[in-house]
């Protein structure tokens, strides 16, 4: 059912749509002798290929929000992470190809619609990015956790 928006901020507010990425990191547990995944903060730097603004810039994160296009099937990402290496400190890129499906959602008369995206594959490359999982492939409105990605022990 599509509710009406009370002024223009909240309609700006009710339409953004990206895909949430939380980082992870596996290790080994002695006490349960088992892997255990826990969430983990990077340092990292992101921009969209294909876009001109830097979506992150060198900031501590344990998760993001990416935009998806809306204007083309496939995303692409240059994830940079911050890796220790003979002692300096290096960053380490990796890309990341979201391809989806985009589909328009009626939100109300006052606000139009919304491009929610309907994610198909994930490819990457191998760098800092160990594997990922995908979570949930429909990217809307809602604030769910779309996409872990598995970063390598450093």
């Amino acid at each position: 059912m599509a509710t009406g928006c009370t002024s223009p901020n909240e309609c700006l507010q009710n339409m953004d749509v990206a895909y949430k990425v939380k980082f992870m990191k596996v290790a080994y547990d002695q006490g349960s002798e088992s892997y255990v995944a826990s969430q983990v903060s990077v340092v990292t730097s992101v921009h969209g290929l294909g876009r001109d603004s830097m979506l992150y810039d060198s900031v501590q994160v344990n998760g993001m929000a990416l935009p998806l296009q809306s204007n083309d099937t496939i995303s692409a990402f240059v994830i940079c992470q911050q890796a220790a290496s003979y002692g300096d400190t290096v960053m380490v890129s990796d890309t990341l190809w979201v391809i989806h499906d985009n589909e328009l959602e009626f939100v109300s008369v006052e606000c139009g619609c919304a491009v929610q995206n309907k994610v198909r594959d994930v490819i990457h490359t191998v760098n800092m990015i160990d594997s990922v999982a995908r979570v949930a492939d429909m990217v809307d409105r809602k604030s769910i956790e779309n996409l872990k990605i598995y970063v390598r022990n450093r």
